[in-house]
């Protein structure tokens, strides 16, 4: 019994103190930001203003696709055709965006995700600090 109770306390230690902090795999829909690169050498690269930004459709398969957007001053978004399909997979609570076409293939984990932020890592062990992107609207008269 004390060691069934032992074992269940550490296992929650364990998961609590998980790098990996996701907080619901659906925040990932939606428009995205970047804020900040961090290299693993220790430098960083700040994004103070973006001419483009991030677009994940989330689908309930575990699948979906990425594409690159410039936002617009009245709110629209220029676009082309292009997008990056993705399927995402789960181990152990670690969600892995996992990226193929026809050229080549990549993953990209997921560190962080909740309603404000995202943060992902690629197999360069570049970590990407993402916030959710507000629409801009100026209004001409």
């Amino acid at each position: 019994m004390k060691k069934t109770i032992l074992y269940s306390i550490l296992c929650f230690f364990l998961l609590a103190c998980s790098d990996n902090k996701v907080q619901e795999i659906g925040f990932l829909e939606g428009y995205w930001e970047i804020e900040k690169v961090e290299m693993p050498d220790g430098n960083s690269k700040e994004y103070t203003i973006n001419q483009t930004i991030d677009h994940f459709k989330f689908e309930s398969d575990s699948s979906g696709y990425r594409k690159k957007l410039q936002p617009q001053l009245n709110g629209n978004f220029l676009t082309s055709d292009d997008a990056e399909a993705f399927t995402i997979s789960e181990n152990n609570g670690v969600y892995t965006i996992n990226y193929k076409n026809a050229l080549s293939s990549w993953t990209e984990t997921i560190r962080s995700l909740n309603k404000e932020q995202l943060i992902i890592t690629n197999e360069a062990n570049l970590k990407y600090i993402y916030k959710r992107f507000e629409k801009l609207e100026i209004k001409t008269d």
